[in-house]
């Protein structure tokens, strides 16, 4: 398969120069659609740019192999143009393998007649045998000039002689330092390698001597030196200028044949050494001049490997005892005075270069010292001028979904040093689609950002963005961590960035617990994300301690899955001592329910830990949410709707609640809107109700009605956070455990489902694991993919009755529960236990089950007598036989078998004179009558 690939790029590359092949329109690195695999990039995008190389089908293909004939007709754009060297024709077939029509025929004859690329002996030219790197590069000297025979570039020794010209004399092989010339050539390197050719100096010879053949030998005598191509050697000006690549009275090859093609020095927008292309009218780019570039670091750079980079001797020339050292220095784009420059040079010395930029908060941050995630660079010219640049990374993170009619990304920037009070108020708000691809970019994704300044460090109006990537995200178990230093989790190591203040770099970590660090570009922590998904968001219903012999703190504690477990915590909002922590309970203590400084610190909390280990909690971010706010029912209420299923304003019927604001000094305050709160399909609501059972619901459509009945006489509690300046609850906790309420679940897809046999097939959607059942749903038989939510035994969970059903778009059951759960109806489930014979009887149009008051038959949670409910014609009654009751089946062998919708005396007289084994599912709607209104009886075994 991988040669396929490699034959299917080069015939695409063969298509591509024949003008064959569908032509990408780009004509710089970023547009072809392999654009992150392209690592020479100045070259691709001038080449691409003066029409030498073109994309292939959308993509450069840079690792595809030359052919022969391809690096002819690349030579030829090269030296003709692209028009020109397309209408070169072949009179003659130029060698026995090349036709003079074949597409590359013309090319082929040209380098030939030039002498730029010869045949391979026996008259033939093998135009589809790969090229190698030597190959190549005599192709361009001689195209620069350089005559093959004077410099032995033919003959048995032609590949040593050609290599050393290309790398000495000529210098056509920078930036190729990892490529072995006599290696086959990719095409990107070959782009490379051409682009270097463009900037060589032309050469030519004040006398190429005698040529003398001797068997088969050309030996050339008498030949001067070849040198470069000068106004005094002969180059007359014929409307070329000079300066078009260097103006140095020299003409480079681009001077002679693309003379459109402009080069100016100068910076890029860090101050790094840098090149800008323009062709005609238009900019290519700015590339930094990295053949300057004498060391750099991701980490910290010492004074001392400075000082050895550079050069002592050098060094001695820069300083200057009144300013320090005579150099350019710049952070982030900002350019350093020169008093600034002493931080860099100090001979032996392990400190790090750099010195904090005044302004920067009281001038104390880590802003303008190297350190970890700082890149740091060090440049050096010709005439020793030395430049450092430091590049920092900075850390925002997105605050909604990337929006597809404005075609951009609100962000918000993420704190870097609150201690130093530095400002990122010059990081951006949003990002556009047109500067940068933000189109994959979703509500809390974090994303890496380079900044520059024309002027001041953090000056607002003078700033530029120069990068967005999207940062690293790296969730392990932690089994070690340095405050202020380093956190190991998952086996690594992972060191702050040194930008982050202490307040950031303060994080508390539970040992044997997960944490989520957000990383940059070179594996720093940038900051600890603790609610990086819904599961690291979670309600607090009380705080206090294990026993009274013993100061742990720990919480009553609801998860956004619905789960409620007692968690041992470590920190609150930044507090560490237990004492003051287990002191939010002891406050509270003698206040009745409805005071509301009881309810100022339970509210929803973001934690990072697990539910093994200790919890660090925290009020979530008041950039990306409005404070929690909660609110309470009187006695007065009874008869409010709480919640409403379905309806956006979810808490609108409930007029007379009484809501209140957390501050963030845990005091509370009226709030008046209420009734304008609003929920959406996103919303994750936990009930509690009025037995203490915790339900968890995603999707305003989902949550269940919860109405106050008018038994109520105690307090109700609703818990609500939302999305900064957005009425939308992200978050809400319902708690009418305290009370007489009615929690009426929504049915969805079907009321009930009963479950008949498991196919044995399984299936992953979005994380969700599903089994494909055979079920009836509906009062109809059918197959459904069941999530393994709903189920016991994941895979084999048959016999059981659920309701509430609820189901996806594509039909898998996503939610239910098993009937026999205590709810606002009277649902009962009883075990059958071959105990009794004959125990379900019948009596004219009605049916008893016998021993329902029996305990040990498990009804429920309620143990009460249920002796005296009855099945008759009203009721819906639905049989199920096992595969285990063979004895009844019709079908000897069969899974199963269903008998729906049947009477009383069909099912007494077909379980009649047994002993039954299996599970009785019923539910009574009224509570006033004794009139089963489903009944679901399913036998796993039989005994006569």
């Amino acid at each position: 398969m991988k040669n396929l690939k490699k034959v299917l790029a080069l015939v695409l590359v063969v298509a591509s120069l024949m003008g064959m092949a569908t032509m990408a329109s780009a004509t710089k690195s970023d547009d072809y659609s392999d654009a992150d695999s392209i690592t020479h990039v100045e070259a691709v995008d001038v080449m691409s740019t003066i029409g030498v190389f073109d994309g292939i089908s959308g993509s450069f293909s840079g690792d595809s192999i030359l052919t022969r004939e391809q690096a002819a007709k690349i030579i030829t754009y090269m030296i003709l143009g692209k028009d020109d060297a397309d209408a070169l024709v072949a009179s003659v077939a130029p060698y026995t393998d090349v036709s003079r029509d074949r597409w590359s025929a013309g090319s082929i004859a040209y380098c030939k007649n030039e002498g730029i690329l010869a045949g391979v002996g026996n008259g033939r030219f093998e135009p589809d045998g790969k090229l190698t790197g030597v190959a190549f590069a005599k192709m361009c000297l001689v195209a620069l000039g350089y005559d093959p025979a004077i410099e032995k570039l033919v003959g048995s020794d032609w590949a040593v002689n050609t290599s050393k010209l290309a790398i000495a004399g000529a210098g056509i092989t920078g930036n190729l330092s990892q490529v072995s010339l006599a290696d086959e050539m990719s095409r990107e390197d070959a782009c490379q390698m051409a682009f270097n050719t463009l900037k060589a100096d032309m050469v030519d010879y004040d006398d190429r001597g005698t040529n003398i053949t001797i068997n088969g030998a050309t030996i050339a005598t008498g030949s001067s030196k070849a040198k470069p191509v000068s106004r005094e050697t002969g180059w007359a000006d014929t409307g070329r200028d000079d300066g078009n690549i260097d103006g140095d009275g020299i003409q480079q090859f681009a001077e002679k044949y693309f003379t459109k093609l402009k080069k100016t020095g100068g910076t890029d927008s860090f101050g790094r050494p840098a090149t800008t292309w323009k062709f005609k009218a238009d900019e290519v780019g700015t590339y930094v001049d990295s053949s300057k570039l004498i060391q750099s670091w991701t980490a910290k750079a010492p004074k001392g490997e400075m000082y050895s980079a550079i050069g002592g001797s050098i060094v001695d020339k820069l300083n200057s005892a009144k300013n320090g050292y005579e150099l350019t220095a710049y952070v982030d784009g900002a350019y350093q005075t020169a008093a600034d420059t002493k931080v860099f040079f100090a001979k032996n010395s392990t400190a790090a270069a750099g010195k904090s930029i005044a302004g920067a908060g009281d001038g104390s941050s880590n802003i303008g010292k190297s350190g970890n995630g700082v890149l740091t660079e060090l440049y050096m010219d010709d005439d020793d001028n030395v430049t450092v640049v430091m590049i920092n990374t900075y850390l925002v993170q997105a605050t909604a979904d990337y929006n597809t009619v404005n075609q951009r990304v609100n962000v918000e920037a993420v704190d870097i040093d609150t201690n130093k009070t530095v400002s990122t108020n010059f990081l951006p708000t949003t990002i556009s689609n047109d500067d940068f691809d933000v189109s994959g970019v979703k509500d809390g994704d974090y994303l890496l950002v380079t900044v520059s300044f024309g002027k001041d460090w953090g000056a607002k109006n003078n700033c530029s963005l120069e990068s967005v990537t999207p940062a690293t995200i790296q969730t392990a178990t932690v089994t070690e961590y340095t405050e202020r230093e380093n956190v190991t989790m998952g086996g690594t190591k992972y060191d702050y960035n040194n930008i982050l203040g202490d307040n950031e770099k303060s994080e508390d970590f539970a040992i044997n617990s997960d944490a989520t660090l957000v990383l940059d570009t070179y594996g720093y922590i940038m900051c600890v994300d603790e609610a990086f998904s819904s599961s690291n968001f979670v309600y607090i219903d009380n705080f206090g301690s294990t026993s009274s012999m013993t100061s742990n703190p720990v919480a009553d504690a609801y998860f956004a899955d619905g789960t409620n477990n007692e968690v041992s915590v470590n920190k609150v909002n930044g507090v560490k001592n237990k004492s003051e922590i287990i002191s939010y309970a002891s406050k509270n203590a003698g206040k009745n329910d409805t005071d509301t400084s009881k309810h100022a610190h339970t509210h929803w909390y973001t934690f990072s830990g697990s539910k093994g280990g200790q919890y660090t909690l925290n009020t979530p971010s008041t950039k990306r949410y409005d404070a929690p706010r909660f609110a309470l029912t009187t006695t007065a209420d009874a008869g409010d709707k709480l919640v409403k299923s379905g309806t956006v304003r979810f808490m609108s019927d409930a007029a007379s609640l009484s809501a209140y604001t957390i501050k963030a000094d845990a005091t509370v305050e009226a709030y008046t809107g209420v009734a304008n709160v609003r929920a959406d399909e996103k919303t994750v609501f936990i009930v509690k109700d009025t037995d203490g059972d915790v339900e968890s619901y995603t999707g305003i459509a989902n949550v269940p009605n919860v109405t106050l009945s008018n038994d109520h006489n105690g307090t109700a509690k609703i818990s609500w956070i939302c999305r900064k300046d957005n009425l939308y609850a992200s978050y809400v906790f319902v708690d009418v455990s305290g009370t007489e309420a009615v929690v009426d679940e929504v049915t969805n897809a079907a009321e009930y489902m009963f479950t008949l046999k498991s196919t044995g097939n399984q299936t992953h959607v979005d994380g969700m694991t599903y089994y494909k059942y055979k079920v009836v749903i509906d009062g109809k038989e059918e197959e459904r993919w069941v999530s393994s939510s709903l189920l016991d035994t994941t895979d084999n969970d048959k016999g059981v009755l659920f309701y509430n059903i609820k189901e996806d778009s594509d039909g898998r059951i996503t939610a239910g529960k098993k009937v026999g759960t205590k709810d606002n109806k009277r649902q009962f489930n009883a075990e059958l236990k071959l105990a009794t014979t004959d125990p379900i009887d019948q009596s004219g149009n009605s049916l008893y089950i016998a021993d329902l008051a029996n305990a040990s038959y498990g009804v429920g949670s309620d143990t009460a007598d249920k002796s005296n409910l009855i099945a008759n014609s009203k009721s819906d009654i639905n049989l199920v036989i096992g595969s285990g009751a063979d004895e009844l089946l019709y079908d000897t062998g069969a899974s199963y078998e269903t008998h729906l919708g049947v009477s009383a005396s069909f099912v007494n007289s077909f379980l009649s004179g047994y002993k039954l084994k299996g599970e009785v599912f019923l539910v009574v709607d009224d509570d006033d009558s004794d009139v089963i209104d489903t009944l679901w009886i399913y036998v796993s075994e039989v005994k006569e």
